[in-house]
């Protein structure tokens, strides 16, 4: 906790970011998006934020996990996590996300 705590912000994000990317990659290799891994891998990376990512593709690519993860989540029935997926997903679009992406 010590360790994490003397590391500045963008260090935390840099490594939330590549464990996410990591987790999220080994998670696809086995199961895919329904395990409690990509979950996790996905809860890595929106703690980084979207402006830990600069490529206007790869903030798509994580909104789309996000909703997917958000849609599955109200299949297990928790509304309140769909929520946060739902609100990090969005914000990982940009401004013009209702006339591109909707």
């Amino acid at each position: 906790q010590a360790c994490y705590e003397s590391m500045s912000l963008e260090q935390r994000r840099g490594n939330h970011m590549r464990y996410g990317l990591a987790l999220c990659a080994h998670s696809m290799e086995n199961g895919g998006e329904k395990g409690e891994l990509f979950f996790t891998a996905l809860n890595q990376i929106n703690r980084c934020g979207p402006t830990a990512v600069d490529d206007s593709k790869q903030k798509e690519i994580i909104a789309a996990l996000n909703f997917s993860s958000g849609r599955r989540s109200i299949e297990l029935s928790d509304m309140s996590a769909a929520f946060k997926l739902f609100m990090s997903g969005i914000s990982f679009l940009g401004e013009d996300h209702w006339e591109s992406q909707y």
